[in-house]
């Protein structure tokens, strides 16, 4: 919307969809030639733009991927400084029958699921924006949310920025993979904060320069586990840390085929 502002473009709709794959294998022990996370990537561009070529539209979304700060991050390798911090969560509870439960889950799940083909899941998100709010409506799965940006950009702040959203992302898969590897280890985890921060560059939307869309890409996680070591904690967030699918997506080069209505 911002590339579309910048070039008068006249859009009476914007709609963009991504699929892509998903695979865990590794985390489960099963031999995969498939990449761990997200892989086979493919963006659908509906836009609402009166008499416009595909020529013309081609080229617009061609611009919009040039400047698309998070498909960057998915082109070419990005690092993650993962580090475990002393302070533990400020809310601590009881994840034992959690935990019990999920390893008995994951126990049936490897069980019905022995090749590496079974771990391809589908995975698929929608945008859509087509009213003066400018809010953007996500659909993924059953669902909803909705996403603005500031009034630096002319939104309004009526919803998470898709950076926040992004980073929001890294930290409950990191999470997540932690409660995963200590159900499966029978780990006495009680708490888990992760915090993922960075330094937003967005000077490429106004047709400057910027290398980097972010920078200082950094998780702190704490972890309350009274009776593991700091080692023991270290190890599980290093073993969390290779076994995240997100984390090992965008520590390699993904492609991202593209499609436009």
């Amino acid at each position: 919307m911002i590339l579309a502002a910048r070039r008068t473009v006249p859009l009476e709709h914007v709609r963009v969809e991504m699929r892509s794959l998903f695979s865990e294998a590794a985390l489960f022990g099963v031999d995969s030639s498939d990449p761990h996370g997200l892989f086979d990537c493919e963006l659908t561009f509906d836009l609402g733009h009166p008499g416009a070529t595909e020529e013309v539209k081609r080229a617009f979304v061609e611009g919009v991927m040039a400047v698309c700060g998070l498909l960057q991050l998915l082109r070419k390798p990005t690092t993650v400084a993962v580090c475990l911090e002393d302070e533990p969560p400020a809310t601590v509870g009881d994840l034992g029958n959690y935990l019990a439960h999920k390893r008995h889950s994951l126990q049936a799940l490897q069980n019905d699921r022995p090749s590496a083909a079974d771990w391809r899941d589908p995975v698929v998100a929608e945008c859509t924006v087509d009213n003066a709010s400018g809010v953007r409506r996500v659909r993924a799965g059953d669902w909803h949310s909705i996403h603005n940006g500031g009034s630096d950009f002319g939104d309004h702040g009526l919803g998470v920025m898709p950076t926040e959203l992004f980073l929001g992302s890294l930290g409950t898969c990191l999470t997540h993979t932690i409660l995963l590897l200590a159900a499966q280890q029978g780990l006495p985890v009680q708490g888990v904060r992760t915090r993922v921060e960075a330094d937003s560059h967005d000077a490429r939307y106004l047709g400057f320069r910027a290398d980097e869309p972010l920078t200082d890409l950094a998780a702190h996680v704490s972890i309350a586990a009274p009776s593991l070591t700091a080692e023991a904690k270290q190890a599980l967030l290093r073993d969390a840390e290779q076994q995240c699918g997100l984390l090992q997506t965008l520590a390699r080069s993904n492609d991202v085929r593209v499609q436009v209505l």
